[in-house]
């Protein structure tokens, strides 16, 4: 299942992501940065280095508003499991488009099934489309997601299984800032895909979307 949404800009959990944006900005230092972000009483997934993991007191209460969003929409969360992975990906490039440091992936941990929600924050750049692919064949394209804000007030939200082969487009000319989560999974969700299913508006006061 892949869900789109456009997400408004004032939302808390959009908020936040910028507030972790802000903690780390002094320790970006290459055009690609990603930083494993983590709560005192939890472990992230990878660190490689120390100096690539943001503490956070407050991720708490987004992991759950996170995990609540992607409940809602039927995903099939696994709510017993804490081993919870939280990522911020920090992307510029000016002229010269990024290396693309991902190839066509799947999302799992150790092997065990999850469930993915991306948060595109702060996204203004030419190209860094998502792409789903029906396989590990880069030719054989699903679904394309342009994941730049939609307006200055408004970002785009995408949660999908994550056996879902996708990877991101190499992008130029702006940034590319999202925070990543993924969640232990009981199951693959039903298999609602439709590459032609418009994208949705999501709100706080409203879980289920309307459409647009």
């Amino acid at each position: 299942m892949i869900v789109e949404y456009i997400i408004d800009a004032s939302e808390p959990i959009v908020m936040f992501c910028h507030h972790l944006y802000d903690l780390c900005r002094d320790r970006i230092t290459a055009n690609f940065q990603k930083f494993y972000v983590y709560h005192p009483t939890t472990n992230p997934w990878l660190s490689e280095d120390h100096h690539e993991l943001l503490l956070n007191n407050c991720l708490d209460a987004f992991v759950d508003k996170a995990r609540k969003i992607l409940i809602s929409e039927g995903f099939k969360v696994d709510c017993a499991n804490d081993d919870i992975n939280v990522e911020l990906h920090c992307g510029y490039a000016s002229i010269q488009f990024s290396n693309n440091v991902f190839k066509i992936h799947q999302d799992n941990n150790n092997g065990a099934t999850v469930c993915t929600l991306i948060i595109y924050f702060d996204v203004s750049c030419n190209g860094g489309e998502l792409v789903f692919y029906n396989s590990s064949n880069d030719a054989d394209i699903m679904k394309i997601i342009n994941v730049n804000n939609p307006t200055r007030n408004e970002c785009k939200l995408v949660m999908f299984d994550g056996h879902h082969w996708h990877k991101p487009l190499p992008f130029n000319d702006g940034n590319r800032n999202l925070l990543v989560f993924h969640f232990p999974a009981t199951a693959q969700s039903p298999n609602q895909h439709d590459s032609n299913r418009p994208q949705r508006r999501w709100s706080h006061q409203q879980l289920h979307a309307h459409q647009i």
